[in-house]
C-alpha cells in the first residue's frame, strides 16, 4: 500500500479553500492525455481508476502508457478496462477483454508496458456469460487483439486464475498462476511466459507443504533484460507457514534463490518483498525487521548482484520503540533507489516522506515538499525514476477549508517531480497543464512513472466545466514535462538529445533551460523534434546533427563568447550570438525561424559553386561582429560566381565586417560584398587595380589608333 495515496478528496461541504502551491519561473505548457471521458448526464463513459505503481513500467520512452479506467453505461458500473495511451498522437486507446457477463461487465487490467509497447495484465475470462476466472493477457504492440497467456491448469468446471505482472523489452513475462493437477487446487506458483509464447513455465518454490500444496504471496513481479525475475512466495517448514520471502530466480532457470531478511519473529517468521530489478541485478523491496523477535516495522531493503544479503536502506528517525516504515519503489541503472520512509522528530511521527538512497549507499536524502499542516505533518511518497533520477511521486498540500462554521485543514494529494540531484519539488500542476483535446481542468495528484525522455503517467482529478456545476471525477493521464540543466554527454552512443542521462539536473528540456557549458566539443544528435525554454552555449562547440528534425527554444538560444554551435537543421528560435555560429556540417544550411542578433562570427564554408554553408532566416538580421568566409582546400572561385550565404526578411547594419583571411582568390580576383545586406550575397569580381589598368589600356589603345588615323 502506498500511504497516504486515498487522501486526495476535498470534504464536500467547503465553500472556499486556499492552495498553498510553489510556482516555478513561466514554463512551456504541460500537454495532458487523458482515458476517455465520463458524462454525468448520461451516466456513461470512463472515471476512476488505477495506474499500477507496484512497478515503473506503466510508460514506455515512446510516450505509451498503460493504464486503467472504470467502464460506465447508465451510471452503473461494468468494472474495469485496460488502456494503452499514445501520448505523441493524443489518443487513448481501448483494450480488448475475454469477454463479459451476462450484463456486460468485466475487470481487465494493463501492470506494465516495454519499450516495443506490448501490454501485458489480465482480463477476466468469460464463455457465453459464465466465468472461467481470471487469465494472464498480452496485448502486442500496436494492436488492440488480447492474446490469453497460458496456465498451469484448471479447476473440474474449467476456471482457473492467473495474472501477468511484467515484461522485459525481449518480450519475456512474468507473473503467477493458480496450479490445478486433475482438477485439485495447489496453490499459486510464480511463472514466466516465454517471448513471443504463451505456454507457463512454473518457476520454483523454495519449500512446500505435504502432497505439493503450496501459495506464493504476489509470484514473479519485476524481470530485467536479462532475464532475471524478482518476487516473493511463502515459506513452510512442514504444515507450518514462516513468512512471506523475497525470492530470485536467474535468467532461464526456474530455480528459486531465497533472498536474505531484517531477522526473524519469536516464531521463527520473516515477511518480504522484492519489489524491482535493475540491470545490473541489484534488487529493492522491503522486509519486515525484527530485533530479539521484537516487530520494528517494514524497512526498505538492498540485495546487490547475485548477493542474498539484505542492506537495510536508512530511515529518517524512530518513534520511542524504535521503530519505522519504510519501502523502496524503484531503481535506475546507475543503482540510485527512491521510496518513502516515516519521519519521526524527537520519536513524534510527522507523517511520511520521499526519499532518495544514492547509488551503493544507505543514507537518506529526503525530497522536498509542498507545504506541511501546521503539526509540521506531511506525506510524499517517491514512486519512479529515470537514469537522470529525474523522480515522480505526490506530496500532500494542506488547505483551509471553512467546514459548516469553522475552517478546517484538508491535505490534498499533487502529482510533483523532483529534477536530478535537487530535493526541491515541482507541483506539476504548476506548469500550465493544457488538456488534449481541449476542454475541462485538470488537477494532476500522482505521478507513477517516468521514462528517459520524461513521459510520466499518473491518476488525476479532471473537472469537465472547470468552475460549472458538473462535479470532477478521477481520470487517468499520461504527458510529457521534461526539466533540462546541464548537458553532461559530449559525445558517444549516448547523445541524443531526448535521452536523459544526458541531463545532470532532468530529462528532455521541455520545461527550463538546456544548458551547455564544458570547453568541450558536444556531438547532440536528435531522433525526434525537441523542445526548450531557452538553449544557452556558455562554452565549447555545440555540433547539432538535427536532421529532419527540428529544436525549438521558446526563450531564444544564445551563443557566449568564446563558444560555437554549428549543424545543419531547423532552430526555431530567435538567436542571439556573441560566439560562433557555424551553419551546416561542411558545408550545410542552418534554418532559423526567427531572428537573429550577430555581435559574434558568423563563419561560412565555400566547397564549390554549388556547395556552401547558407543560413536561412525568416525573421530580422541585426548586423554585427564578423562574417568569416573560408573556402575549402581544392576550390578556386571564377569571376561573376555569386554565394546566397545568408536569406533574412530584413536587414539593419550594426557594424558587422568580413574576414577572408580564409579566402584567398587568385590574383586580379576580388570579393564584392556590397550587396550582402540587401539580398544576403557576396560574389567574385576582378580586383579594383584591375579595372584601372584596363580603363587605361583602353585609352592608351584609343590615342594610338587616332595616332596612326592621324598618320594616315
Amino acid at each position: 500500500m502506498a500511504f497516504g495515496r486515498f487522501s486526495n478528496q476535498c470534504a464536500t461541504a467547503a465553500i472556499c479553500c486556499i492552495a498553498i502551491l510553489l510556482t516555478p519561473n513561466a514554463q512551456a505548457d504541460l500537454v495532458v492525455i487523458g482515458t476517455p471521458t465520463y458524462d454525468s448526464v448520461t451516466g456513461n463513459g470512463f472515471k476512476g481508476g488505477i495506474v499500477s505503481i507496484l512497478t515503473s513500467d506503466s510508460i514506455n520512452n515512446a510516450g505509451f502508457g498503460a493504464v486503467n479506467s472504470d467502464l460506465y453505461q447508465a451510471g452503473i458500473s461494468l468494472g474495469r478496462r485496460a488502456f494503452r495511451i499514445d501520448g505523441p498522437s493524443n489518443k487513448a486507446v481501448l483494450l480488448d477483454h475475454l469477454g463479459t457477463s451476462s450484463s456486460g461487465s468485466n475487470q481487465t487490467w494493463s501492470h506494465a508496458i516495454n519499450a516495443a509497447g506490448t501490454v501485458v495484465g489480465f482480463s477476466d475470462k468469460y464463455v457465453a456469460g459464465s466465468s472461467l476466472g481470471r487469465r494472464a493477457v498480452r496485448w502486442d504492440a500496436g494492436g488492440t487483439v488480447v492474446s490469453e497467456l497460458g496456465n498451469l491448469g484448471t479447476s473440474a468446471s474449467g476456471g482457473t486464475s492467473a495474472r501477468a505482472s511484467a515484461i522485459n523489452d525481449i518480450g519475456t513475462i512474468v507473473g503467477n498462476a493458480d496450479k490445478y493437477l486433475s482438477g485439485v487446487f495447489l496453490g499459486t506458483r510464480a511463472v514466466r511466459w516465454d517471448e513471443g509464447g504463451t505456454v507457463a513455465t512454473e518457476l520454483g518454490q523454495i519449500s512446500t507443504l505435504p502432497a505439493n500444496a503450496t501459495a506464493s504471496a504476489g509470484g514473479a513481479d519485476a524481470i530485467n533484460s536479462a532475464g532475471t525475475i524478482v518476487g516473493s512466495l511463502i515459506k513452510y517448514e512442514g504444515n507450518n507457514q514462516k513468512g512471506v520471502r523475497p525470492v530470485r530466480w536467474d535468467a532461464g532457470g526456474t530455480t528459486a534463490t531465497e533472498l536474505g531478511n531484517l531477522g526473524l519473529n519469536a516464531s521463527g517468521n520473516a515477511s518480504g518483498n522484492a519489489n524491482v530489478i535493475n540491470n545490473a541485478g541489484i534488487i529493492v523491496g522491503y522486509s519486515q525487521k525484527y530485533v530479539g523477535g521484537v516487530d520494528l516495522g517494514s524497512r526498505a531493503v538492498r540485495w546487490d548482484a547475485g548477493q542474498t544479503t539484505a542492506i537495510e536502506l536508512g530511515v529518517l528517525g524512530l518513534a520511542a520503540d524504535g521503530s519505522t516504515g519504510s519501502r523502496g519503489f524503484d531503481i535506475n541503472e546507475f543503482g540510485t533507489i527512491v521510496g518513502y520512509v516515516r519521519q519521526y522528530v524527537g520519536g513524534t511521527a510527522v507523517g511520511f516522506r520521499a526519499v532518495r538512497w544514492d547509488s551503493g549507499q544507505t543514507v537518506p536524502i529526503e525530497l522536498g515538499n509542498l507545504s506541511t499542516n501546521s503539526q509540521g505533518v506531511v506525506t510524499t511518497e517517491a514512486f519512479a525514476l529515470n537514469d537522470a533520477a529525474t523522480i515522480v511521486g505526490f506530496s500532500q498540500i494542506f488547505v483551509n477549508m471553512f467546514v459548516v462554521d469553522h475552517f478546517e485543514e484538508v491535505a490534498q494529494n499533487r502529482a510533483v517531480i523532483w529534477p536530478a540531484n535537487s530535493t526541491i519539488p515541482i507541483d506539476l500542476n504548476s506548469l500550465n497543464v493544457v488538456s488534449t483535446p481541449s476542454g475541462g481542468t485538470w488537477t494532476l495528484n500522482i505521478a507513477t512513472a517516468i521514462s528517459a525522455d520524461g513521459w510520466m503517467t499518473g491518476e488525476g482529478t479532471f473537472d469537465p466545466d472547470g468552475a460549472g456545476p458538473i462535479a470532477a471525477y478521477d481520470r487517468m493521464w499520461v504527458g510529457q514535462a521534461g526539466l533540462g540543466g546541464d548537458w553532461l554527454n559530449t559525445s558517444g552512443a549516448n547523445n541524443v538529445w531526448g535521452k536523459g542521462r544526458n541531463w545532470s539536473s532532468g530529462t528532455p528540456a521541455i520545461q527550463l533551460d538546456a544548458v551547455f557549458n564544458q570547453n568541450a566539443v558536444y556531438s547532440v544528435a536528435f531522433d525526434a523534434n525537441a523542445t526548450a525554454r531557452t538553449v544557452s552555449i556558455t562554452a565549447g562547440t555545440v555540433n547539432l546533427d538535427l536532421g529532419a528534425n527540428s529544436l525549438t527554444a521558446v526563450n531564444g538560444v544564445s551563443i557566449a563568447n568564446g563558444a560555437t554551435l554549428a549543424g545543419a537543421g531547423t532552430l526555431i528560435a530567435d538567436v542571439t550570438n556573441a560566439g560562433t555560429i557555424s551553419p551546416g556540417n561542411s558545408p550545410g544550411i542552418m534554418m532559423i525561424n526567427g531572428d537573429l542578433s550577430n555581435t559574434g562570427t558568423l563563419k561560412f564554408e565555400i566547397a564549390s559553386l554549388g556547395s556552401f554553408d547558407q543560413m536561412n532566416l525568416d525573421g530580422a538580421f541585426t548586423a554585427g561582429g564578423i562574417i568569416d568566409v573560408n573556402l575549402l582546400s581544392g576550390f578556386t572561385p571564377s569571376p561573376g560566381q555569386v554565394f546566397d550565404l545568408m536569406d533574412f526578411s530584413s536587414a539593419n547594419n550594426m557594424g558587422y565586417s568580413f574576414d577572408f583571411s580564409d579566402a584567398a582568390l587568385a590574383p586580379g580576383l576580388a570579393w564584392d560584398t556590397s550587396s550582402f545586406l540587401a539580398t544576403g550575397t557576396i560574389s567574385i569580381i576582378p580586383e579594383p587595380t584591375s579595372y584601372v589598368m584596363l580603363a587605361i589600356g583602353c585609352v592608351a589603345l584609343g590615342m594610338c589608333c587616332r595616332k596612326r588615323n592621324y598618320a594616315a
